[in-house]
């Protein structure tokens, strides 16, 4: 994980975290709002990633100024 600073406030950059689908499923409102957060993640079907969740700029923008 790498820390990034600036004046006004810190990011943390890690690896998307992966789901399989059937995990992805049950817990798919859980990883939207992690995007809305700026995290990424990728669904994975066996080892094989397939899909990636990520957070539209529009969205990550207004999450960084609600906090």
């Amino acid at each position: 994980m790498v820390m990034i600073s600036d004046h006004f406030m810190k990011y943390q950059i890690s690896k998307p975290q992966q789901f399989k689908v059937a995990e992805a499923k049950a817990k798919f409102s859980d990883l939207v709002r992690r995007t809305l957060v700026g995290e990424e993640v990728v669904i994975t079907k066996g080892r094989v990633p397939v899909a990636k969740l990520v957070p539209l700029l529009i969205f990550l923008v207004v999450a960084l100024i609600a906090f």
